[in-house]
C-alpha cells in the first residue's frame, strides 16, 4: 500500500495527528486525529509495510487478541481509503 496524499504524522501532548501538506491542504481542512494503534498503522504504511506486517507491528506494541487487531487495522485502512490516503 502506497500512501497518496502529503500527510505528516506528528505527535503533539501525547496526541497523534495526520497534518495535510501540499496540495492536500486544499482538499482537507483541518487535520486527523489518530489513537495509537493508528499511528503505528501509519508508521507501518510509512515503512513500506503491508498485511501481516502491520499485524505484526501493532501485536509488538499493543497487548491485543490477533483477530481484534487485525479487524481494528482493516477498519482504520478503509478510514484511509475513503478519504483517499492510501
Amino acid at each position: 500500500m502506497e500512501i497518496k496524499k502529503e500527510v505528516c504524522l506528528r505527535e503533539i501532548a501525547g496526541e497523534y495527528i495526520l497534518v495535510p501538506t501540499g496540495k492536500t491542504v486544499e482538499e482537507y481542512n483541518g487535520v486527523f486525529t489518530l489513537t495509537p494503534v493508528g499511528a503505528t498503522v501509519f508508521k507501518a504504511l510509512q515503512n513500506g509495510k503491508e498485511g501481516e506486517e502491520i499485524l505484526a507491528a501493532v501485536l509488538e506494541e499493543f497487548d491485543a487478541a490477533p483477530a481484534a487487531a487485525a479487524a481494528d487495522i482493516d477498519e482504520f485502512l478503509g478510514k484511509l481509503r475513503e478519504f483517499g490516503i492510501i
